[in-house]
């Protein structure tokens, strides 16, 4: 199977060997000189050999798989042992589609040269080198590797010396920055020729393989992310991040970074993501920045060995400090150590307002000894409130401190405490000289202020309350 009979060859198995009459006259013609032939040889018998030429069709799947690694070798190999034994001659090859019908319409192909210089080049991502060359026995290479070209005919792949047991080896070299899976499929046919006339019986050697698979595949990185966490640090959610701020994902080129960061309190995290060394130092060209959630299209390099650092900042969040004119004329406020000037107020509302960076030092000093702190009473953004001497620390003449909360803050002054029944009994007191309350079983709050008591928060707007009095 996979061979034709060409001819009985006399005195010769060669191709160009006479071929044995088909009758008797013929015979007679020559047979003189078949004798002569023999003599030579050192025989006294006319011998006949029988001459087939190779024609194989090999139909089962062949695989050029591409790699996802960026880091093993751009290269994969394919080894097919030819079904024949030649002597010097040439070979000649055309691609074609799978069906063997029509020219090749696989992969757009380049050398083998240009794609290993252009291996970490996006523009060649979805293009493919293929090579071929005779292999023998042994597995060494014969002749030249030869960059596989498309087109209408026969071109050379070898002139050199075939023997049994010869091979081969086709190659396709692919990207490292594959961005898609794709496979394109092809046929292979080579052609054996005494010599580069291309003729006579010569033509009906051959082999065709078919079903040539080349399978490309994304490249996939080690895409290490790292953000640039605040020192003063309060996460609220690690988005996947360890505690030191670092994901490790494996991503394929061309598809959707992170989008997210860790979400620390007081700051907002940047949109971008900046690569950089292994070691955190940033590179000095242009092109090397990201939007979250872009596509991996960084360039990259053999020198990155699989792997690309990306660092993420983030910018520190300022809220806003408002102030009444009554708290202005019981304390000092001071920022950082900097008092807040009394000045620039709104003329409706009473108020100043003054942009505070997330935990700068915020310092309220009664200016008498005896002002009372749980008189400033401090409203944050989510409505939750908490009195001066509650909220910050106590320093000494009559100085508390806190850091600027991730939330505007009203600063107001009141010195009248509505207190309500029906969260319990209320009971005044006044030991040691300081005045205070207790309702319910709470610890006692020292007040110093007017009290204004109510049976009722709802103020008698349900069925269940008491008239307040």
């Amino acid at each position: 199977a996979g061979y034709k009979l060409l001819k009985w060859g006399v005195n010769s198995y060669d191709i160009t060997a006479p071929e044995y009459p088909s009758n008797a006259a013929g015979y007679d013609a020559n047979k003189e000189s078949y004798k002569n032939t023999a003599a030579s040889m050192g025989t006294f018998d006319i011998n006949v050999y029988t001459i087939y030429a190779a024609q194989v069709t090999d139909n089962s799947d062949k695989q050029l798989t591409a790699s996802p690694a960026p880091t093993a070798s751009n290269v994969a190999t394919y080894i097919y042992k030819l079904p024949m034994s030649m002597q010097t001659g040439v070979i000649k090859y055309r691609l074609l589609a799978n069906d063997g019908s029509s020219a090749y319409n696989g992969f757009e192909l380049v050398t083998r040269e240009e794609m290993n210089a252009n291996r970490y080049n996006s523009d060649y991502s979805g293009k493919i080198a293929l090579t071929m060359q005779i292999v023998d026995a042994s597995g060494n290479s014969v002749g030249d590797e030869v960059d596989l070209k498309n087109g209408n005919d026969l071109a050379l792949l070898s002139e050199s010396s075939i023997g049994a047991g010869y091979s081969i080896r086709l190659r396709m070299y692919y990207s490292s920055v594959m961005t898609e899976d794709a496979i394109e499929t092809f046929s292979l046919k080579c052609s054996f020729f005494r010599n580069s006339t291309e003729g006579g019986q010569d033509m009906q050697q051959f082999f065709l393989l078919k079903n040539i698979q080349t399978k490309l595949t994304p490249s996939m990185y080690t895409v290490v992310y790292n953000a640039n966490l605040p020192t003063d640090l309060n996460v609220t959610d690690w988005n996947g991040f360890d505690d030191t701020g670092k994901r490790t994902v494996v991503t394929a080129y061309g598809s959707s970074l992170l989008n997210v960061s860790p979400v620390v309190e007081g700051y907002t995290a940047g949109t971008t993501w900046t690569r950089t060394k292994a070691d955190g130092t940033q590179y000095s060209d242009s092109g090397n920045t990201v939007s979250y959630g872009a596509p991996l299209a960084l360039p990259v390099s053999a020198a990155d060995n699989g792997s690309i650092y990306l660092k993420g900042a983030y910018q520190l969040n300022s809220y806003q400090l408002k102030l009444t004119t009554e708290v202005f004329d019981r304390w000092t406020v001071r920022l950082d150590g900097q008092e807040i000037a009394e000045n620039l107020w709104n003329v409706i509302t009473g108020e100043k307002t003054v942009n505070v960076n997330y935990h700068q030092i915020i310092t309220f000093t009664g200016k008498t000894t005896e002002e009372p702190a749980e008189f400033i009473l401090l409203t944050l953004a989510d409505g939750s409130q908490s009195e001066l001497d509650l909220y910050a620390t106590a320093g000494t003449g009559n100085t508390y401190t806190f850091k600027m909360p991730a939330s505007n803050v009203d600063a107001t002054y009141q010195d009248v405490r509505t207190l309500y029944l029906e969260k319990g009994s209320i009971t005044l007191t006044n030991k040691d000289g300081n005045n205070g309350y207790q309702q319910g079983t709470d610890p006692i709050r020292t007040w110093r202020g007017s009290y204004q008591i109510w049976m009722d928060r709802d103020n008698n707007t349900d069925s269940s309350s008491t008239s307040n009095c």
